[in-house]
């Protein structure tokens, strides 16, 4: 299933469509949907699979269990993200930014507006590519907007060109071919500069998301920059309603699942110190001096506890 997703019915039509590859056999897919009646569903799926010459074949699936699958695909993807990353050492501590942003809590609800105003949205692709970079982009995100579930790919092709692709709920709308490796570097700068990143070339692969409304409706901006063989490559995704809810929700899994087995290591290393000041009373100095601040770090825990429990 994780395999059809990732090559046949994209992670943002699943969720669009409410639809879910289940299995490929004998050039047969087994399609599982929330709603079998949804012909809109069903017509999208069997453009992709009539071109692959494979039969369709539907079958009815419940909405938990098509949240539950699409769970398991993202934690799978995050597990093998993870796996490729450099290992972080346990329990260190540092003082670290995060890059998604977030507002104080006074003003939490008051999200900022997203101000996009395209000015040439019926014009050709040919016209998009003699605009300057930031007027690009704004005809670009302009295109991603307008519905569902938006995508922009930002690829190099040679060392003196790149490519802009965009896509709605997984279907590919249009290519900006050979645009000049400078043109194609500044709109990666301002988007750079819209998701308040350092313009500075990065050295590994950079995720950031910020929340924005537009048109009265909240979105999802994620941007992942990434070192390519001939300069920075991108894609930007914008998430709004039910797709925004899910991964919020997921989001929020991680969150807590993560923050449990902190806390598991935190309650090992609490026995670990116990055992050893008993065992060797000389050496526990350093270990006893640290208390203090550890007990005021619990004393902040346990009133974000409190506040959670409120809300």
């Amino acid at each position: 299933m994780f395999w059809l997703i990732d090559n046949i019915i994209s992670l943002e039509a699943c969720l669009y469509h409410q639809v879910l590859p289940l299995t490929l056999s004998e050039n047969v897919l087994r399609l599982g949907m929330v709603n079998p009646e949804d012909t809109l569903a069903k017509d999208y799926v069997s453009c992709i699979v009539s071109h692959l010459s494979y039969a369709l074949v539907p079958q009815s699936i419940g909405l938990n269990t098509h949240r539950a699958m699409l769970s398991a695909y993202l934690k799978h993807k995050e597990t093998s993200q993870q796996a490729r990353q450099p290992p972080i050492p346990p329990l260190a501590i540092e003082k670290t930014s995060s890059t998604s942003e977030t507002e104080s809590e006074e003003n939490s609800l008051a999200l900022p507006t997203l101000e996009v105003n395209p000015l040439h949205l019926s014009s050709s692709i040919e016209l998009l590519s003699t605009l300057p970079a930031k007027d690009l982009l704004q005809e670009l995100l302009g295109r991603i907007l307008t519905e569902g579930i938006g995508r922009l790919y930002f690829e190099r092709q040679y060392p003196q060109f790149g490519r802009i692709l965009w896509s709605l709920n997984g279907v590919v709308q249009s290519i900006l071919e050979k645009l000049p490796a400078q043109r194609f570097q500044e709109v990666i700068d301002e988007l750079k500069h819209l998701m308040h990143l350092a313009i500075a070339p990065v050295e590994e692969q950079t995720q950031v998301e910020i929340e924005r409304l537009y048109q009265n409706s909240r979105i999802l901006l994620r941007l992942q920059i990434m070192p390519g063989a001939f300069g920075e490559e991108a894609t930007l995704q914008i998430l709004r309603g039910a797709a925004l809810e899910f991964y919020q929700q997921q989001q929020s899994t991680h969150l807590g699942q993560d923050a449990l087995s902190i806390a598991q290591q935190l309650q090992h290393k609490l026995r670990e110190m116990h055992k050893r000041a008993r065992t060797h009373p000389n050496l526990s100095r350093e270990q006893l001096e640290a208390l203090p601040v550890l007990n005021q770090l619990l004393v902040n825990v346990n009133s974000q506890l409190e506040k959670l429990k409120e809300i």
